[in-house]
């Protein structure tokens, strides 16, 4: 399905703020570093494609996040890290129960993490609303 899964999940509120660090990751990493974007508001399929290629990196929105997971085209079991970029916008947008899919299935698919660890990010995200 993927020559390689992500390690890492950059997960941000809007498109503009995901197509910015996606590019500021890309212009630093260079070809070294497979970066991919995910947001509503454009072509699934290219962004399935991009992700079928295998990358390193993928940034994007909870929502089109949550699409890819539930496709099967976002594979969780290789990341080692997560970074929420305004949280607290997201959680003004109302992105908390995506937020927590997303966590709850980097868990479920690196049994490392292990549940606990997940709930406790979770609950401290859930606790800005």
């Amino acid at each position: 399905m993927r020559s390689r899964p992500p390690v890492c999940l950059v997960i941000l509120p809007t498109r503009e703020l995901a197509k910015q660090v996606a590019a500021d990751m890309e212009s630093i990493g260079g070809k070294a570093i497979g970066v991919t974007c995910v947001y509503g508001g454009a072509s699934i399929w290219e962004q399935e494609q991009a992700l079928r290629a295998g990358v390193d990196i993928v940034v994007g929105t909870p929502g089109r996040m949550m699409d890819m997971m539930e496709r099967g085209r976002l594979a969780l079991h290789k990341i080692e890290y997560v970074v929420l970029d305004e949280a607290d916008e997201m959680l003004n947008m109302g992105f908390s129960e995506d937020i927590e899919k997303i966590l709850e299935g980097v868990a479920k698919d690196d049994p490392a993490v292990g549940q606990g660890c997940c709930s406790k990010i979770s609950q401290a995200f859930c606790q800005g609303r």
